[in-house]
């Protein structure tokens, strides 16, 4: 039997659908009117992700607070994508052109740029990870020897950008296993042509205290690190 659950149906495409035999599901009606609007705002935010963080940087903030009442299910499922809102929330401080989940395709397949900023003077490309065990090494080193190399191969490619100093960063609310850290450090120090950073939970807290902003500190206490003073 083929089901399709909607948000909402024109008459003309509700009446084909029957005709096809095709069971209608409307999510107001399956799952009450605060479950829609919530995923109808879930939807605006995550296709619109830059511009939502420049218009409205408080909507991703509120939808957690109501996913966390109405919908405690798919905010667990989100719960990464939502910590590169809170990635991207905390540069977009200083202006700067802001994107999430670039996808980037080379040779060795696919790399996503969970956050990229573009400021005046340099380019910063952020991984973002809540998870709730450290990240092990293995993870550390695909994004070292995989992805960096890829990231740096986009921007060549873009004139506008390609001679700006550029950082990247791994964000970690979890931290990292002893000897991803290790290797962390070791990399950091024998890297000369760009900068590499890792922020695990005291880091990330610090970066929130510089920001006027009481949401995200609940967002982070609540949500990612319970336990944040």
């Amino acid at each position: 039997m083929a089901i399709l659950i909607v948000d909402d149906l024109s008459p003309e495409a509700l009446k084909y659908l029957k005709e096809k035999g095709i069971v209608i599901g409307f999510i107001r009606e399956l799952f009450g009117e605060r479950y829609a609007e919530s995923l109808k705002q879930l939807t605006t935010i995550l296709n619109n992700a830059g511009a939502s963080l420049v218009k409205n940087p408080n909507a991703y903030l509120d939808l957690i607070n109501e996913l966390s009442v109405y919908n405690r299910g798919l905010l667990n499922n989100i719960r990464g994508t939502l910590f590169e809102f809170v990635v991207g929330h905390i540069h977009s401080v200083k202006k700067p052109s802001i994107n999430l989940g670039r996808e980037i395709i080379d040779e060795k397949g696919r790399h996503e740029m969970d956050m990229i900023a573009i400021y005046d003077d340099k380019v910063v490309i952020a991984e973002a990870k809540a998870y709730k065990a450290p990240i092990p090494l293995e993870m550390v080193e695909k994004w070292i020897t995989d992805d960096i190399p890829a990231f740096r191969k986009y921007l060549l490619k873009d004139d506008f950008i390609k001679d700006l100093p550029v950082e990247f960063e791994y964000w970690s609310v979890s931290g990292f296993e002893d000897d991803a850290l290790d290797y962390l450090k070791k990399r950091i120090a024998m890297t000369g042509k760009y900068a590499i950073r890792y922020l695990t939970k005291t880091e990330i807290i610090e970066k929130a205290k510089s920001i006027p902003n009481k949401k995200l500190k609940e967002a982070l206490q609540n949500y990612f690190f319970k336990t944040v003073v």
